[in-house]
């Protein structure tokens, strides 16, 4: 039985390895030299395209002021149960609380804190925790951003060292990521809006998701691709446009012929659906990323944000991958349309 496992598992590797079209790198490589073939073209080279990597984790840490009360005080407030949420914040495993459980602790102390409002009888006591409040609900913005940009989570939803988005859209977990961010950015509006008896329960969940995930650092990886292997395949199509043509006067050659086939088999069978893929993950990630993103950081992470998550800054990696699918859609339509093959829109 084992090894028969083994054995499927082999056969397995072997077809994948043996199928240029499993794999997006592997695609675009193939789809390249297959073009330049086709249409007798010189392959042009590629240009890499830079990615910002994510800044480093202070670049990202929102800074929140220390507050500098003697808790003692309140730890002899019979009834509150600010007592216990205190006790365990000044605990060794209170003082390395990660950015969750710091949201986690600061939500309930004011939650706590306006209950033990409604019992404390000494005026000086109350109104010295109502300025605690008062602040910790000021600072409350600064610690959701640190449970987004300074988790373990975060760092692996962005890495882009798990490879791109695969070519089924099925396996590639994008409708997950897009649920979790939309689950962030509902709690994070919830607790500005002052619902602090909001359930932090899903944190974790979400978090774990993340951090399993990488969707949005495979985004960036496969946009990257793209970008680099329709910009070089569009270089060789327009050489034969405009240096070459590969049809006089709208009439086909058998050239002509070889390449309607190749288009229609690899370009539209093959390439451009993984194309769909990779735009439709976009719209559905980066638009959600970009709201967590929006008003923190320094100004290194805002140049990340403008250069690599950005869907509207001039020169984002999105606009240069929408501008390359443009520019690539735009010179196959030119080159049959030489030929009289161009495709006709219904």
């Amino acid at each position: 039985m084992k090894r028969s496992i083994l054995l499927i598992l082999f056969f397995l590797v072997l077809l994948t390895a043996c199928n240029p079209f499993a794999e997006p790198d592997t695609m675009l490589t193939e789809y390249q030299s297959r073009l330049s073939r086709v249409i007798d073209s010189e392959p042009a080279q590629l240009q890499p395209v830079t990615i910002t990597g994510l800044p480093r984790l202070r670049e990202r840490l929102a800074t929140v002021e220390k507050v500098d009360v003697n808790f003692l005080e309140f730890l002899s407030l019979h009834g509150c149960e600010l007592q216990v949420l205190i006790a365990e914040k000044n605990s060794i495993m209170g003082k390395v609380m990660t950015p969750i459980n710091e949201l986690r602790y600061q939500v309930s102390f004011i939650q706590k804190g306006k209950q033990c409002l409604m019992i404390i009888s000494d005026s000086e006591m109350q109104q010295s925790l109502q300025q605690i409040i008062t602040l910790k609900v000021q600072q409350l913005p600064a610690h959701i951003w640190n449970a987004v940009w300074v988790s373990e989570g975060i760092t692996g939803l962005m890495t882009r060292s798990k490879g791109y988005l695969p070519i089924l859209r099925e396996e590639s977990g994008v409708d997950s990521a897009s649920q979790s961010l939309h689950e962030m950015l509902a709690l994070s509006a919830e607790l500005r809006e002052g619902n602090y008896a909001t359930d932090l329960g899903s944190l974790g969940k979400i978090q774990q998701q993340w951090h399993y995930g990488h969707q949005i650092g495979q985004l960036l990886n496969s946009m990257s691709l793209l970008t680099e292997h329709l910009t070089s395949a569009t270089a060789m199509l327009k050489h034969r446009i405009d240096e070459q043509p590969i049809c006089y006067k709208k009439q086909a050659s058998r050239q002509a012929t070889v390449m309607n086939q190749f288009f229609m088999n690899i370009y539209i069978g093959k390439v451009q659906p993984y194309i769909a893929i990779v735009s439709q993950a976009a719209d559905q990630l980066l638009p959600l990323i970009n709201r967590l993103a929006e008003g923190g950081g320094t100004a290194n992470f805002r140049q990340y944000v403008n250069s690599t998550l950005s869907m509207d800054s001039k020169d984002s990696l999105y606009k240069r991958y929408v501008y390359a699918v443009k520019q690539h859609t735009q010179a196959w339509q030119a080159l049959l349309d030489q030929c009289g093959m161009r495709p006709a829109v219904n």
